[in-house]
């Protein structure tokens, strides 16, 4: 008669192996949604404030922010508004259509603002044909 008590070597239990292939289905899960939402941070927009001043006579100022594009896809403003503490105002970028790397300026006729005075540039933008809207606060400067 066969000793039924002899161990099988190399052989593993169903519980085991059954462990072992959720664990391989979430782990491959975990890195699939990494690598999404990688993709998808990689394609929002990603505006960034290089440059600002504001010229001004005696009753108005212009101001001026150079917007350069740091994200991985062209961006489309839409709209653009400066919120002072003097009021908002709406403005206008030039090229509207940034391309990657590049960079736009946008121009603002504003009331009469203060060196230093802080400031945020909301723009409204489409990236891929989603709109979206980023904000960035900074200070202006008087040259």
């Amino acid at each position: 008669m066969a000793n039924l008590t002899t161990a099988r070597l190399g052989v593993f239990p169903p519980v085991t192996l059954l462990l072992l292939s959720i664990a391989l289905i979430a782990s491959a899960a975990v890195v699939f949604w990494f690598t999404l939402s990688a993709t998808r941070a990689f394609k929002l927009p990603r505006p960034e404030v290089v440059e600002t001043y504001a010229r001004c006579n005696t009753t108005s100022c212009l101001v001026v922010v150079t917007v350069q594009n740091l994200s991985g896809e062209r961006l489309t403003v839409q709209s653009a508004e400066l919120h002072l503490k003097v009021g908002s105002y709406s403005g206008s970028c030039f090229p509207a259509l940034i391309e990657i790397g590049g960079s736009a300026s946008c121009s603002f006729s504003t009331g009469l603002v203060d060196d230093g005075d802080s400031a945020t540039l909301t723009l409204t933008m489409s990236v891929g044909g989603i709109q979206h809207s980023v904000s960035a606060a900074f200070r202006i400067v008087k040259p």
